[in-house]
């Protein structure tokens, strides 16, 4: 989306006088950095042989923004399908291309990220300003910046004022073995486990060896489906 000095000259500079800026018609540009891109692509969208084109961006709202203004500011009239699919298995995507929809399905869709950068702009681009005009500084204010910020603050603030907090564990020593619980914040908890347990505990045999464990890496979507399939089916 546009910057403010794109829809008037005045707007170059931060005035106080000239917030809140709504414009009655939102302008795009391309950016420098993808602009190489867009022309190529845009060569492809126009072309004579080409009759149809698939939008393939992630199933869901920024992915659909993102294929529609690409599509629109290369003034591409062409027909419009869409294909919809969360996994990247072969056969959830053979299935998407054997069912694809017309692309006017999820028009609504493109009309909420339409909607979602728009807020963005105004929160982003008037708080900025204002802020900036506020404390003679420059200033950035965004829509999820600004609420991020906050939680970052806040868990700062409590590790600044952190309080100790007394804790018991309960501690079985068994010839130099030592058997310990995690933390138990209620005293009566731990003497009743203490109690519980008395001299009735043994150590019959020790098996000892190395090894070594990598951390799991996070999921991706298609391995969270398969292990989340075993589960629920």
């Amino acid at each position: 989306m546009a910057n403010p000095e794109s829809y008037d000259e005045k707007y170059t500079k931060s005035n106080m006088a000239d917030l809140p800026i709504i414009p009655r018609e939102y302008k795009y540009e391309i950016a420098k950095s993808t602009k190489k891109q867009f022309i190529f692509l845009k060569k492809l969208m126009n072309d004579k042989d080409i009759d149809i084109v698939i939008n393939i961006c992630d199933a869901g709202r920024e992915g659909e923004v993102i294929f529609r203004l690409v599509y629109n500011q290369a003034n591409c009239k062409k027909m419009m399908k869409r294909l919809w699919i969360s996994s990247m298995e072969d056969s959830a995507i053979r299935d998407g291309f054997d069912n694809l929809k017309d692309g006017s399905f999820y028009d609504n869709l493109f009309e909420s990220a339409q909607a979602r950068a728009i807020s963005d702009w105004l929160v982003g681009m008037n708080l900025s300003r204002l802020y900036s005009c506020l404390y003679k500084q420059n200033y950035i204010v965004g829509r999820v910046q600004a609420p991020t910020l906050v939680m970052i603050v806040k868990r700062d603030d409590e590790i600044a004022n952190f309080k100790k907090e007394k804790y018991f564990t309960v501690e079985l020593d068994l010839d130099g073995f030592i058997l310990s619980t995690d933390r138990i914040d209620d005293k009566t908890v731990a003497d009743q486990l203490l109690n519980l347990v008395g001299n009735t505990i043994g150590v019959t045999y020790v098996f000892q060896k190395e090894k070594i464990t990598k951390p799991e890496l996070p999921f991706d979507l298609t391995t969270l489906q398969r292990e989340c399939n075993k589960y629920f089916g």
